[in-house]
């Protein structure tokens, strides 16, 4: 009896294993090969998984193109599809399509040499210029949201300094917020909270403006409290550096 119930269990148990390794097997494959299948889905019906946007022109150029490409990967398509498909996604004004035709056979040779051409078209070096100033001047408007400045600060960065990597673009934006921050309690609270990101400095923000704003009494309790000058301007040394880079690259456009 006992041989009867090891030999039953150590059938089931091999035929499980062997259902669990073809599963296994079978979620592989799916994975391994969804791509080829959407690729042949897309040669199959001529139709993209995903059609890019049109490029109205309002929009920067820069992030129209990343929002293509990735659409472009999605489709799995070549370079050689990519070019078809720029001009097609450029007709939604008679700006875009004036500066298609305006390429030269060499620029319309490839589509790295279209987008490059393109790209001085739409963003030549004098609108970095203007984004450079604009970063460095903006304020933030009274209605304003500190989120949405935040962000707006981060897009500017992105277009006035391409050279910089992202943790230096979110530095430079993160001491450009913490500039306006022109209630000296606030300034102060955040400063000493040291906020490594942007999204941190916000919600630092967003608590301390909550708690100075409580209606039990935590803003008399604040009131009291003195809050060196000195305190709300300190920027690390990191930080530094990198205002002193941006204030050169200003004066070296600007020039």
């Amino acid at each position: 009896m006992h041989c009867k119930n090891y030999f039953f269990l150590a059938t089931h148990n091999t035929w499980r294993s062997r259902q669990d390794t073809v599963a296994m097997t079978e979620v592989g494959e799916d994975g391994a090969t969804q791509r080829e299948e959407d690729s042949a889905v897309v040669a199959r019906t001529g139709r993209p998984l995903v059609s890019p946007d049109m490029y109205s022109g309002v929009q920067s150029w820069s992030d129209w193109v990343e929002h293509f490409e990735a659409a472009a990967n999605v489709n799995g398509w070549s370079e050689a599809t990519k070019l078809l498909w720029l001009p097609v996604r450029l007709s939604a004004g008679k700006a875009q399509k004036t500066a298609w035709k305006r390429l030269t056979p060499e620029a319309k040779s490839s589509y790295a040499t279209a987008k490059e051409a393109l790209q001085k078209r739409f963003e030549p070096e004098s609108k970095r210029k203007l984004y450079l100033v604009e970063f460095q001047t903006r304020r933030r408007r009274p209605s304003e949201q500190w989120n949405d400045f935040g962000d707006e600060l981060r897009v500017l960065a992105d277009k006035a300094f391409p050279e910089l990597d992202d943790k230096a673009k979110e530095l430079l934006s993160l001491e450009r917020y913490l500039g306006e921050l022109d209630n000296p309690k606030i300034a102060f609270a955040v400063r000493q909270r040291q906020p490594k990101t942007l999204d941190e400095a916000v919600m630092c923000t967003l608590e301390t403006e909550t708690y100075l704003h409580d209606s039990r009494g935590a803003k008399s309790a604040v009131s009291a409290v003195e809050v060196p000058v000195a305190a709300t301007r300190t920027v690390p040394v990191e930080q530094e550096s990198l205002m002193k880079m941006m204030q050169s690259l200003v004066e070296s456009y600007c020039s």
